[in-house]
């Protein structure tokens, strides 16, 4: 049931896709949604993603010592002060909109600069909608409420949908924001009521800060160094692409999807079978041969799934591209800069993959500061690489920096984790199997563009 809501929410991520590069194609319009939105989420995720990945743990726990009654209600206080901070921070943030994006947006249109500030403003509400929905969905996850609320983010993502294809004719860009709006309504509002029938919510509002609540900040408080690290990242990339020219920070993103939407199958596979067997191996009494063993495994599961993928998406980039934007304005020059973006996207999901799996045998292991160590390091290499070549290579500068910082951090941490020559072997086997296939399929796909071009 899980495997099937997550499989369609992927589905649904790529129809999206698809929709977005018909109905909008490259250009302002998509440059102001992907870079306000974009700036939005990553205030959001700095400034309580630590505490989300930590609130379950912390609420069993609580739970376990203190009774379910007491949890919940810290646990209300803490929805409560995250969703106030989040509205002190929009407020904040709409106050002084001109000079934030007057320091990051790159793009020299006052029509676009004008256009990505009055998104900016109409997106700052949903930080609040956002983390009253992330933390809630943690809270309900911990009352073993798993399939509800994925089944309440597939509906509201096809509301979403349904809402963009009707009023994008009329309102342009602006029905993103709307249907963005439609979607985390239905969703925050159903895990409102479904926290509400489990005895939240009730917490009496003084004090706003309890010892539970402070509990929660401190213990996250070492993870805001990686967090901050990568959405710092993710803005810098973000300015970059906004003062190459109009159209480039669409582009990445139309690429960057594709890469995301592959990652986001690895990592629940990583998360939901093998970091549970990588820890269990860490715990043998037979101790390293045992974890090597499993780390190998848990490698090669990733390297097979890969091998499916890669080729075809590598082969078919091109066409992918194509199909992306169908009958949308895009030039030949734009469609061949998102075909390489694909490519070099997909080269960097390697690296990616190696990242997440030598990570997670690193968390398994439970050196969780060489893990936040190394993640730091990997974002501050891609930074400088991205401000070292971003003017000679143009957008193509992130998927490489991508590339190069999260390979060089996997090396890094699959040292830290202990030595494994078969895993080297392995692994050199299985990039050359990758990269033989890649060339394969590109070789016959380009024989059969060429055969059927001769033949018209």
């Amino acid at each position: 049931m899980l495997a099937t809501l997550r499989g369609t929410k992927l589905g649904v991520a790529v129809v999206s896709l698809l929709l977005y590069g018909r109905l909008f194609g490259i250009g302002v319009l998509m440059d102001s949604w992907v870079f306000a939105s974009g700036v939005v989420a990553a205030t959001g995720m700095f400034l309580w993603g630590p505490v989300n990945e930590i609130a379950r743990s912390h609420f069993l726990r609580h739970a376990a010592s203190d009774g379910y009654r007491t949890a919940t209600a810290g646990a209300t206080r803490l929805l409560r002060f995250t969703a106030l901070g989040s509205a002190l921070v929009a407020v904040s943030m709409w106050l002084t909109g001109p000079w934030i994006l007057r320091a990051l947006y790159g793009g020299t249109d006052p029509a676009s600069e004008i256009l990505v500030l009055r998104v900016f403003t109409l997106m700052l509400p949903s930080l609040v909608l956002g983390q009253i929905l992330s933390l809630g969905v943690a809270y309900l996850n911990c009352c073993e409420v798993i399939y509800s609320p994925e089944l309440i983010g597939v509906s509201a993502a096809l509301a979403s949908l349904a809402c963009v294809f009707w009023l994008a004719p009329t309102l342009g860009v602006y029905s993103l924001v709307v249907a963005h709006y439609l979607g985390l309504a239905l969703s925050s509002g159903s895990v409102l009521f479904m926290l509400s029938r489990r005895r939240f919510l009730n917490a009496s509002w003084r004090p706003l800060i309890d010892p539970t609540v402070t509990d929660y900040l401190g213990s996250s408080a070492p993870l805001f160094f990686s967090y901050g690290a990568g959405q710092a990242n993710g803005l810098l990339e973000k300015a970059l692409a906004s003062s190459i020219g109009v159209g480039a920070l669409a582009s990445v993103n139309y690429a960057a999807q594709i890469k995301s939407t592959l990652q986001a199958v690895i990592t629940s596979v990583l998360f939901s079978l093998a970091v549970p067997r990588l820890t269990q191996a860490a715990t043998r009494k037979e101790g390293w041969p045992v974890f090597a063993t499993a780390w190998r495994d848990v490698q090669r599961v990733v390297m097979v799934f890969l091998l499916a993928v890669l080729p075809p998406l590598w082969g078919g980039a091109n066409l992918i591209a194509d199909v992306l934007f169908g009958s949308a304005k895009v030039g030949a020059d734009q469609l061949d800069l998102v075909a390489d973006l694909i490519r070099l996207y997909l080269m960097a999901l390697i690296a990616v993959a190696l990242y997440l799996v030598h990570g997670s045998a690193l968390l398994a292991q439970r050196k969780a500061r060489s893990y936040a160590i190394w993640g730091v390091a990997g974002q501050l290499l891609s930074a400088l690489i991205c401000v070292a070549l971003f003017r000679p290579l143009g957008p193509r500068v992130f998927p490489l920096a991508l590339l190069a910082s999260h390979g060089v951090v996997a090396v890094a941490m699959a040292r830290a984790v202990g030595p494994s020559r078969r895993l080297w072997v392995e692994l050199i086997a299985w990039l050359s199997v990758i990269a033989l296939a890649c060339l394969l399929v590109s070789s016959l796909a380009c024989w059969i563009q060429t055969n059927c071009s001769y033949a018209r």
